[in-house]
């Protein structure tokens, strides 16, 4: 449904001709609000620049979208130099084994954010249900009224040679002929 672009123009969604009318459909479902919403996200989106930096694209990317800063300061360059000394490892170490999902709620708060849930459990429709709720919570809040709030989650990805945790922070929720969907913004 959404594809990255290199440029800094992002007035629209990009919809790929080959994309099911079910995707379009659902962009179609969107408020204004939502599209807006996911169109900031898209403008904050860094791509992890080292392989086992998603932890700190996912942190650069949503302190872009919470604060629209899109000057540099929450680069992931600066989120290590000033986010991450003292809080959680050196450059080295991250460099080489990426990070848990406590190490990057402590980077979001000496960021300034405050952590406000985590979950982790292998019982499925436990996490199916707190996920969905916080989704539906979160992406039908009119921001201009309400605190910003973002999801992050961290999850096993097996993908070609891939076998390891992932971070992404979520950029969208819909529900559509019954079935949910969440927008992922693979970092």
């Amino acid at each position: 449904l959404v594809q990255k672009c290199n440029s800094i123009k992002y007035k629209e969604i990009m919809i790929e001709e080959e994309v099911s009318p079910k995707y379009a459909e659902i962009w179609e479902s969107f408020s204004q609000l939502q599209r807006d919403k996911i169109l900031l996200y898209i403008k904050a989106l860094e791509a992890q620049e080292h392989y086992n930096t998603c932890g700190i694209a996912s942190v650069s990317t949503c302190m872009k979208f919470l604060t629209s800063d899109f000057s540099g300061t929450y680069s992931q360059d600066n989120v290590i130099q000033n986010h991450t000394k003292g809080v959680v490892w050196t450059k080295w170490i991250h460099s080489k084994i990426g990070m848990d999902l406590s190490q990057v709620e402590k980077i979001l708060v000496h960021t300034g954010l405050v952590s406000v849930e985590k979950y982790s459990s292998y019982d499925v429709e436990e996490i199916k249900h707190k996920l969905s709720e916080n989704l539906q919570r979160i992406f039908s809040t009119d921001w201009e009224k309400e605190e910003k709030e973002i999801i992050i989650i961290n999850f096993w990805r097996k993908y070609k040679w891939h076998r390891n945790g992932h971070f992404c922070p979520l950029g969208g929720y819909a529900e559509y002929s019954g079935t949910e969907y969440a927008l992922v913004m693979d970092v």
